[in-house]
């Protein structure tokens, strides 16, 4: 009870005073004690917050102090913060509503901040909304109002003439031209050039519109344009297409970083009208905006037309959430909804395991090991079996195994090894004299074994040869095929390739997923050579680098197909290139 006679005291204190040192410049006082009410309620909830309720209450009873020079929705916010501090703070649910109820009769729009709501202030709050407005006479008439607010007891008069505009109790924001009118069913483009002594104390400026003087009005974010705020009452969210309104009652606003009101034009008892008629002129667009549209009628087959949620693009949060078929993504912007059903695929590691084939490409510098140039001719000829050949620049690159081993370090991007093996093995078969066929078997004891090599026929029938023969000589330099007999060596050539790559995954939907992936390696390529009859060899190995688009789905979070197209590069005294097509499948863990 002390509480409560202390509080009528300040109240009346506060009223006194303020009547008593009334002067001309009324309208800059009340915008002062607006702001200073504001600030007020402000740190009484950080006190209530910190269990401080004497400091809260402390504020609180300051603030209405001030309620003579308040516009309702201020008064209506201290009334607001006392409930939540008689209910939460000293368990008072009947003051609780009580202030709550006064709170909605000052202004029906009121609501609780939902970071100081509980279920006990949102059932008493509910409790005061069923009991008002019949209340309201009543409950009014205990407190000190602001000026000209009539308590529902007679009276009359006093209000502002049709089509006046009343400015609220705060600065100017800057000029504003009114459009007067537009025509009818077209969107309606608003500008507010700022006034530069207020522009570094606005963070955000609204605009308040209601359609056909209905008192109802919707708040609007207006965006900075130039030295000013441009905003665009739209079509959907302006609700123009559903109401085609006569006429757009509308005032402006800014505010602080601390969320207070720190200047405006017109207000809610003086509102701008621009009339909507058929016969205007359509007005011209807001730099950087697009021009006013006319609001048709929604088609059938749209489901999204004349929706007030944020279409696809547009800015949006969980809370908002988006138009139909639309999610709020990542970044913030409405974007198309995934498929139906759960998201699938590897929460972190995986193994992909696939083959497939591809074609190569390859300069004619590049050279191969176990082909010879030919003495006297063009560096691009080679000698393969006695026989001349050269690059055929593109061929098919034969069928090739991939595995590789990932695992996700972010939500989108992952790391991988990979691996590239070759099954189609070429083998490189070389002819070669008895000697040398004999040095590669025996060594430095290869004349030990002449009579073994069936290097014949010899030099004279029946005549055993040795090493000191001198027409034996000439048949040891011989290559073996000429004498009738053909000794080949073979050596089995393997194209291989490592590679360490980053994965970056661009889109996710249910279990659709869609990546791009580079990287570098160390490895071989196969490519033919035409030589009679195609052969293929690998290239020398070397460091090459890697990138690619993968296309993979994912029944569940295990199991899944992928298919991607890596495109490898490869650079020696030449280059070549290889481009594989490969299809596998994926197991998530």
């Amino acid at each position: 009870m002390a509480l409560f006679a202390s509080r009528t005291a300040k109240i009346l204190s506060g009223f006194l005073i303020v009547a008593a040192l009334a002067v001309p410049s009324a309208v800059n006082a009340q915008g002062t004690a607006k702001i200073r009410v504001l600030s007020l309620v402000r740190d009484a909830m950080d006190a209530y917050s910190n269990l401080d309720l004497d400091g809260a209450t402390a504020n609180l009873e300051e603030a209405l102090g001030f309620a003579p020079d308040l516009d309702k929705p201020t008064l209506a916010r201290v009334y607001v913060s006392y409930a939540i501090v008689w209910i939460g703070g000293f368990a008072d649910n009947a003051k609780g509503q009580r202030d709550f109820s006064i709170a909605l009769c000052l202004d029906e729009t009121i609501g609780v901040d939902p970071l100081l709501s509980s279920p006990d202030i949102d059932l008493v709050f509910n409790m005061a909304k069923n009991s008002v407005p019949d209340s309201c006479p009543d409950l009014l008439s205990t407190i000190i109002v602001p000026g000209g607010v009539e308590t529902g007891g007679g009276g009359g008069g006093g209000g502002p003439a049709p089509g006046e505009i009343v400015n609220p109790p705060v600065p100017s924001c800057g000029v504003h031209n009114p459009p007067g009118e537009q025509r009818q069913k077209y969107e309606v483009p608003l500008y507010i050039e700022m006034d530069p002594t207020m522009r570094p104390y606005v963070s955000r400026v609204v605009v308040k519109y209601a359609l056909d003087g209905s008192g109802q009005y919707k708040e609007m974010q207006a965006n900075p344009i130039g030295s000013g705020f441009g905003a665009q009452i739209s079509c959907d969210e302006g609700q123009i297409r559903v109401y085609d309104p006569s006429s757009i009652s509308y005032y402006i606003e800014g505010y602080n970083q601390a969320g207070a009101i720190v200047c405006g034009n017109a207000s809610a008892q003086g509102p701008y009208v621009a009339v909507m008629n058929p016969d205007a002129a359509v007005l011209p667009p807001l730099p950087g905006m697009a021009p006013p549209q006319e609001c048709a009628p929604c088609p059938p087959w749209d489901p999204n037309c004349g929706s007030t949620l944020p279409q696809l693009g547009d800015p949006c949060t969980p809370g908002t959430g988006c138009a139909q078929g639309l999610v709020c993504g990542d970044a913030g912007i409405c974007e198309e909804a995934g498929s139906e059903g759960p998201v699938n695929g590897p929460s972190k590691f995986y193994v992909n395991v696939g083959g497939g084939s591809g074609f190569g490409i390859m300069s004619q510098k590049i050279s191969f090991g176990k082909v010879d140039t030919v003495e006297g001719e063009d560096p691009t000829v080679f000698e393969f079996n006695d026989v001349t050949a050269e690059p055929s620049g593109a061929a098919w690159s034969s069928v090739g195994i991939r595995l590789a081993l990932g695992f996700f370090i972010t939500e989108k991007l992952s790391v991988e090894v990979t691996g590239r093996f070759d099954p189609m093995i070429a083998t490189f078969e070389d002819v070669k004299s008895c000697k040398e066929a004999l040095q590669d078997k025996y060594g430095d004891d290869w004349e030990d074994h002449v009579a073994d090599a069936a290097c014949t026929p010899y030099p004279t029938a029946g005549e055993h040869p040795t090493a000191d023969n001198a027409d034996m000589s000439v048949a040891l330099d011989k290559p073996l095929d000429e004498q009738g007999k053909e000794i080949k060596t073979s050596e089995k050539l393997v194209a291989w390739l490592v590679n360490a790559r980053v994965k970056y995954r661009l889109l996710q939907k249910g279990g659709l997923h869609i990546s791009l992936f580079g990287g570098v390696g160390y490895g071989s390529f196969k490519y033919r050579i035409v030589a009679g009859e195609d052969k293929y060899f690998p290239t020398p190995t070397g460091i090459n680098v890697e990138l690619g688009p993968q296309l993979a789905y994912y029944f569940n979070n295990n199991i899944g197909i992928v298919a991607e197209i890596p495109i490898d590069l490869v650079v020696l005294d030449g280059w070549a290139i290889n481009f594989d097509v490969l299809l596998g499948l994926s197991f998530g863990f």
